[in-house]
């Protein structure tokens, strides 16, 4: 029997599916971060290779039996010459993962999870990004380059935006939409700072950045779900907005295919839990456009996207996986 298998790798954790010919999953397996720019194309590699071994073994196949194809949906898979060389470094030091490898970024794993067809993914998790797959293959871009260019509406961005709004008030340099003084008090006890040179510390010498994200949280559950403080409020309401206009952006280049019965984005990170809060800025944003969208069904997954790691590996063999299952509708949105 003929075994299928699929990779989301990410940034900071990957997971695994190997799936048989009728769609099934035989086996799941978590590993650690798979991001080529984070830790190089050989270590990569290594670590895919070791959860595919374990996967094998825990889908009852025997060590030297080959996965008939192998779909990698990596952070930071965008590059086709970097990719080029992981397939080259499997087929020399790996013969017995997989029959054939097929690499692609992290946002197509996504969409192809719940479209079987092409569709529009959107991030917002500690980062941000939108991307949009049309049925021919072409592709077009809107962000995704990072928190020192971009990020909007991600996690990170938020925060960083609360705390500039309370920098800014301090200095008397530019008055805050709303007061201040819940974000500046929930800010003081996130990074257990006294002053405002405390902050600098986790701004540079011990920077990480999904713990600085992570002030996002508190922003979205304690400042704008509990205590519906106004800037916390308007924070989200700027997090849609900038999130709207990651699809007007890629409006222009969307198939007219995609968009019978209403365009479907797939929505993916943290951000998203907080949809409540991010909605009206979306909306309004999205209906004040010119794009000739006429209608969209934002939808969350219910599955890890290691299943359309699959699919775009195995595209060619038609499983019969029901994507339907794997998501759940957020939010439908007449423009």
């Amino acid at each position: 029997m003929p075994y299928f298998g699929g990779i989301e790798g990410g940034g900071s954790h990957s997971k695994l599916a190997i799936v048989n010919e009728q769609g099934k999953v035989v086996a799941w397996i978590d590993g650690p971060d798979t991001n080529a720019w984070q830790i190089g194309v050989e270590e990569v590699c290594k670590r895919i290779n070791s959860m595919v071994v374990e996967g094998k073994k825990l889908a009852g196949m025997e060590p030297e039996e080959k996965l008939k194809t192998l779909g990698l949906c990596l952070s930071g898979g965008e590059q086709k010459a970097q990719n080029q060389k992981m397939v080259d470094y499997f087929a020399k030091e790996f013969t017995d993962m997989s029959e054939k490898v097929t690499i692609q970024t992290d946002t197509f794993g996504s969409i192809s999870t719940a479209c079987s067809n092409g569709g529009v993914v959107l991030i917002a998790g500690t980062g941000s990004n939108c991307q949009l797959v049309n049925p021919d293959g072409t592709t077009h871009r809107c962000g995704g380059w990072g928190h020192m260019l971009g990020d909007e509406a991600s996690a990170f961005w938020i925060a960083k935006r609360a705390v500039k709004y309370v920098f800014d008030e301090e200095d008397n340099m530019e008055k805050a939409p709303f007061d201040v003084t819940f974000v500046k008090n929930e800010m003081y006890k996130y990074f257990k700072i006294n002053n405002q040179y405390d902050l600098l510390d986790h701004l540079y010498t011990n920077f990480k950045k999904s713990f600085f994200a992570g002030f996002c949280k508190v922003i979205a559950v304690e400042g704008g779900i509990v205590h519906k403080d106004k800037l916390c409020l308007h924070l989200f309401e700027e997090a849609g907005i900038a999130l709207a206009k990651h699809i007007i952006a890629v409006a222009p280049f969307i198939h007219k295919s995609l968009q019978d019965g209403g365009l479907q984005i797939v929505c993916v990170g943290s951000v998203f839990k907080s949809w409540s809060l991010l909605k009206n800025g979306f909306i309004k944003t999205i209906r004040a456009s010119d794009t000739h969208l006429k209608s969209l069904t934002l939808v969350e997954l219910k599955e890890s996207s290691a299943i359309g790691s699959v699919l775009i590996g195995a595209k060619t063999f038609q499983l019969p996986i029901d994507l339907t299952k794997n998501y759940k509708v957020l939010e439908k949105i007449d423009v």
